[in-house]
């Protein structure tokens, strides 16, 4: 018997039924709690760059993908919020939520490939305790 199946009185097993909103809410915050660590880091990041602008080479390409990074993680965290309030059992609300959701992995992708060229062009000293 799989994790998806249930014993029925006759013993048969049956397919349980799952509350996809349920699933797509708690997906939902647990990416929404990872792109605020993320979040956070890049401010950091952004803030001592602009307290200390004459310590880094490549300041303005620094500040350049810092700030790129930042705007995607809100751009996704706006759909992600979008998609957490609609109801996939729709089925007009999963055509939509299927394509916000690609999109949304494609922007997660995106902000990945900035955060490396940011560590490429990586800071000088420690960024925090100062």
């Amino acid at each position: 018997m799989s994790a998806g199946e249930k014993l029925a009185e006759d013993g048969s097993t049956s397919s349980m039924s799952m509350d996809v909103n349920l699933y797509v809410t708690r997906k939902t915050v647990a990416q929404g709690l990872m792109d605020v660590a993320l979040l956070t880091a890049n401010a950091a990041q952004l803030k001592h760059l602009l307290c200390h602008p004459d310590d880094h080479e490549y300041f303005i390409a620094a500040v350049f993908f810092i700030s790129l990074s930042l705007t995607l993680q809100v751009i996704v965290g706006v759909i992600l919020i979008v998609i957490g309030r609609w109801n996939v059992n729709v089925s007009k609300e999963q055509n939509r939520a299927e394509k916000f959701n690609n999109l949304i992995i494609l922007l997660a992708f995106l902000v990945i490939v900035v955060n490396v060229l940011i560590s490429a062009f990586g800071l000088k000293g420690p960024i925090f305790f100062e």
